[in-house]
């Protein structure tokens, strides 16, 4: 620091010769007679009362010469004794708010997630009884809506939980019950919504919070809950990841399920899967177990959940279910041509089995779909028949049965309605009409 009093020191000697020192003391500013002061470089000083040019000539002409040293004498100041002094302060502090309070030091987020989900679930994901005079079943369901005017509790499950039931109750943990009612379901998509009073019951109830299932990543964490085997293992949990996305696993190709591992069985159907930040993103509905597999479960995706829920709270399911349907069998043309020909082996025509057809195809097509069969009382019933070629919707050209079905699936639901383009097939001619027709239909 010597450098810093010498620095000093010689801004002192400076204001001294200006006379500078006694005008301070005197709280007084007068004007100086012209001086030269030699020091490192020599400078001359004009008379005035303002000072501040003079300082500023000596400041910058003596700056870079002792800025470095005095900067380092500062922090040779700063010796292991002054850091010593900060850390006993900073653990006098601490000690001091350990003393005041209670802390809970949580060092796995992952395992505190899992926790948090446990804890969520707790109170909305509950068990589901189903039975008639004969049977019953016995599944999960999870709360995710409370109606405050009616004081009802709507709760979610699988329609497989409640099909061919009269009767219904809802399970809780300490075995208490209160009795729920059925109003509605979807066969298809296999999702059924109970409600239940909330006035008196024996246990605390919360709504579930419902994510978005298609923010879902492949590897992401899944944590199920339900009730494998019935209620001796009420509300179990189990951890997996999301093994695969947009999963179809049956005939049925309108659900692309999410399928993960984490450990369900019977009892679980209709029991949610939550991701670790406590949202429900889909409900469990089936698994796959035999000797040579092991870890597949599959659930509906919460996004078709919810559209299926609301449908239902508003009785818009025509006909069991939200899935589009034409209600026939097809032929896809890419599977039955030959040339310019499609061979079709058989197809109904107003309730008569006609066989093994060889029909020469409309001019220029060569792809499309050809009616098979059609089902009383669905779409195409008293619409089309069997050997009509349909090669459009809309604007959507129809090349085979996969993209109407991705078309239909993507795109519509039970109840809309669209515009086909086909070719009539005539049977005493066996073959096409020249010129495209058009229909409207309510899928259903």
């Amino acid at each position: 620091m010597k450098k810093a009093y010498i620095f000093i020191g010689f801004l002192l000697s400076i204001f001294t010769i200006l006379g500078i020192n006694n005008l301070l003391s005197n709280n007084s500013l007068e004007a100086v007679e012209t001086t030269t002061i030699t020091a490192t470089t020599t400078t001359t000083v004009t008379p005035t009362t303002d000072y501040s040019e003079l300082v500023s000539q000596i400041y910058e002409s003596i700056y870079e010469d002792i800025y470095e040293d005095i900067y380092q004498d500062v922090l040779n100041e700063l010796n292991d004794e002054f850091y010593n002094q900060i850390y006993l302060q900073v653990q006098n502090d601490l000690v001091n708010l350990i003393d005041q309070a209670e802390f809970s030091i949580y060092l796995d987020k992952f395992q505190q997630d899992i926790y948090g989900v446990v804890d969520l679930s707790e109170n909305s994901v509950f068990g589901i009884t189903a039975f008639n005079d004969i049977e019953g079943s016995v599944g999960t369901g999870v709360v995710y809506k409370y109606d405050s005017i009616n004081e009802l509790y709507y709760i979610v499950t699988n329609y497989h939980v409640v099909e061919g039931a009269t009767n219904y109750k809802i399970q809780f943990e300490d075995n208490s019950n209160v009795e729920a009612n059925l109003i509605g379901y979807d066969a298809v998509v296999d999702i059924a919504v109970l409600t239940f009073s909330s006035v008196d019951l024996p246990a605390v109830v919360n709504v579930a919070a419902l994510g978005d299932s298609s923010a879902i990543n492949v590897g992401e964490f899944v944590v199920a809950v339900g009730n494998p085997q019935g209620y001796d293992f009420y509300g179990s949990v189990s951890l997996g990841i999301a093994s695969g996305l947009a999963r179809e696993v049956d005939s049925n190709r309108y659900i692309k399920y999410i399928q993960h591992d984490a450990a369900i069985n019977s009892g679980n159907s209709g029991g949610p899967i939550y991701n670790l930040s406590g949202e429900v993103i889909g409900i469990n509905v089936l698994k796959y177990a035999t000797v040579d597999i092991e870890g597949m479960g599959f659930a509906i995706p919460i996004d078709l959940v919810k559209e299926v829920t609301e449908r239902i709270e508003n009785d818009q399911i025509p006909l069991d279910t939200i899935m589009p349907r034409l209600g026939s069998s097809f032929y896809s043309v890419s599977d039955i041509i030959a040339g310019d020909e499609i061979s079709i082996s058989d197809m109904t025509i107003d309730g008569i089995l006609v066989e093994n057809k060889q029909v020469s195809l409309p001019t220029g097509i060569t792809e499309g779909i050809v009616v098979r069969t059609v089902d009383d009382n669905l779409a195409l019933d008293t619409v089309l028949k069997g050997g009509d070629l349909i090669v459009r919707i809309y604007d959507a050209e129809l090349t085979n049965l996969s993209s109407m079905e991705d078309y239909l699936y993507d795109n519509f639901f039970a109840g809309d309605s669209v515009t086909l383009y086909y070719y009539d097939y005539r049977l005493l001619t066996n073959s096409y009409e020249s010129s495209l027709s058009s229909v409207t239909i309510t899928l259903k």
